[in-house]
């Protein structure tokens, strides 16, 4: 029986060298376990993606270019002399209207 006794040491040893570990919390609202957050979690990247990710999705907007930049994008939009006129138009107009809202009031 020594060398069945021995064998088993062997095993329990080598389960303890590569025993599985986690960290993490239970979640106080849930009662469920929450992994802990990797290091990538913390990462700039990561971190600006999160954040935007609560105001628009974030992989929509970064795919819509189709491989150009932004510059690029805007570049190959010019507006006409009418759309410029008319923008131009409409800016006098909000300003006139501020200027003259005090007659109303």
């Amino acid at each position: 029986m020594g060398v069945g006794a021995a064998a088993a040491d062997a095993y329990a040893q080598q389960a303890n060298a590569e025993e599985y570990t986690a960290t993490g919390t239970f979640n106080r609202f849930t009662g469920r376990w929450q992994g802990g957050p990797g290091t990538e979690h913390f990462t700039e990247e990561s971190r600006a993606k999160r954040q935007m990710n609560a105001f628009f999705d974030v992989d929509a907007a970064a795919n819509s270019h189709d491989g150009r930049s932004l510059k690029a994008e805007r570049a190959g939009r010019r507006l006409s002399k009418k759309e410029l006129k008319a923008f131009r138009d409409k800016k006098k107009e909000k300003k006139e209207e501020k200027r003259r809202a005090w007659l109303r009031d």
